[in-house]
């Protein structure tokens, strides 16, 4: 990451959640007068069973079994 305005960073995250496959790239320029942001994220077989604490606590049901898998993408370019 660079602090001139003009540059974007690359940005390629991998890792796991619950034995599942996460990956984030893209660009980002966080710093620059104008919000720069280009990225994708997925991840794909998610157990959600570990999520039952908190789906009983927020939304008033546990999880007792299921996958989740998505792909998103984010693009964002605002001015001051």
């Amino acid at each position: 990451m660079s602090s001139q305005a003009d540059t974007v960073a690359e940005v390629d995250l991998r890792g796991q959640v619950n034995d599942a496959p996460l990956n984030i790239a893209g660009k980002i320029n966080p710093i620059k007068g104008e919000l720069f942001l280009d990225l994708k994220a997925g991840v794909h077989g998610m157990e959600l069973a570990p999520f039952s604490p908190y789906s009983g606590k927020y939304v008033g049901y546990g999880i007792e079994r299921g996958k989740l898998s998505f792909d998103v993408a984010y693009r964002s370019t605002t001015g001051n």
